[in-house]
């Protein structure tokens, strides 16, 4: 899905079996993001991001703390 003010590349890998999902490059939009996993009915656990620039990062802060996720990102 295309999240954020310029419309990144977020992606959403869920595991449906198991209810979990991790979420790629979140970009903003935290509220739609976490409507699109209750839809698939996941619980986000971790959330990656391939580098740090501020178009990527948007959202990440509001999704840690609204799910309690981890945040990992590439150096």
């Amino acid at each position: 899905m295309e999240a954020g003010v310029l419309q990144v590349n977020c992606q959403i890998l869920a595991n449906r079996e198991e209810g979990l999902a991790v979420i790629m490059d979140p970009g903003g939009d935290a509220d739609r993001i976490l409507a699109q996993l209750d839809k698939l009915g996941v619980k986000l656990t971790h959330i990656i991001n391939t580098h740090g620039h501020f178009d990527h990062l948007g959202g990440v802060t509001d999704l840690k703390e609204k799910t309690g996720c981890e945040f990992w990102i590439h150096p």
